[in-house]
């Protein structure tokens, strides 16, 4: 079977494909190998791939050398490379690609040439960070960088269920800021924006790594601790508390302190998520702006 016949076959991948002889010259290039460099087939057969042809970019930026091409590699050593590297397109932009690169050997094993494939990751790329942009709108909150109220409730969808096949127990507690709309009214919405920053990183930094934190609304928020019983909870809750009245945000005019009131409850197998969302609506509810200096445990829904 000649060139002819394997050209025709090539131009049927998706990818781009193309061999090299030991000299790196080129000597055949499939259509793939085209749509995605912008170098037609004619422009690059019978050409060393070196210069102005094929050029990659690591990630440092780095223009790839000679001494550093996979194909040289390939063709020094036998071994087979993946890499993941930034093509310059004939048009001069850069475009992601994976690579690999096998050697092409002789039917007496010698090595007289390469292959390697490209395969463009641009599509992919775009529908990744479409998806991480997606997930940051919903379930991100810009503001604190903590988990929006969807992301408060999947995590309670799950840690369900694991309570309920596992027996896996763990508590919640809510945090609403004691009268912020005066702390907003005198202090304006920056600075109410940096005390809730100010929470949210204090909260974050005081729990375990397997513990969760997010922002419920405006001014509240909403803890998951894992692997707690009431008394473990109530102690966690006011450590967090307290934490929080000893945190201060620095102004020109000196500083500023908030309390948060904190409601708590440990979650039991028979419950669900929406029993517990039900339940710290209603806590909010009823602490707004009160104040209270103490950590309230939720008892009608704990079992005497």
């Amino acid at each position: 079977m000649d060139n002819a016949f394997y050209q025709h076959l090539l131009d049927n991948f998706h990818d781009g494909v193309f061999f090299v002889n030991r000299d790196r010259v080129v000597t055949l290039w499939n259509q793939g190998a085209e749509n995605i460099s912008g170098f037609p087939g004619e422009d690059m057969e019978g050409k060393p791939c070196t210069g102005n042809l094929i050029q990659y970019v690591d990630h440092q930026g780095e223009l790839l050398d000679e001494a550093h091409c996979p194909l040289t590699a390939t063709i020094a050593d036998g071994k087979e490379r993946s890499s993941e590297l930034f093509l310059r397109h004939r048009g001069g932009h850069l475009i992601p690609v994976s690579l690999r690169t096998i050697p092409i050997r002789d039917d007496r094993g010698k090595i007289i040439g390469a292959a390697q494939t490209i395969r463009d990751r641009s599509q992919k790329l775009f529908a990744l960070e479409r998806i991480q942009e997606l997930e940051k709108t919903v379930l991100l909150d810009s503001l604190t960088r903590l988990g929006t109220r969807r992301y408060i409730e999947m995590t309670l969808t799950s840690r369900m269920e694991l309570l309920q096949r596992y027996n896996w127990f763990f508590g919640t507690i809510f945090f609403d800021v004691d009268r912020f709309d005066d702390l907003t009214v005198r202090h304006g919405l920056s600075v109410s924006d940096e005390i809730l920053r100010m929470i949210s990183r204090t909260l974050v930094g005081n729990i375990r790594p397997f513990d969760f934190v997010g922002r419920w609304d405006r001014s509240r928020f909403f803890a998951l601790i894992e692997n707690v019983d009431e008394p473990q909870l109530y102690a966690i809750a006011t450590k967090l508390k307290m934490l929080i009245a000893q945190s201060a945000l620095s102004l020109d005019s000196g500083s500023v302190s908030v309390t948060v009131s904190a409601g708590a409850r440990r979650a039991r197998p028979r419950d669900t998520a929406g029993d517990i969302i039900e339940e710290a609506e209603r806590w909010f509810r009823g602490q707004r702006n009160v104040g209270e200096d103490q950590v309230e445990m939720i008892r009608n829904l704990f079992p005497g």
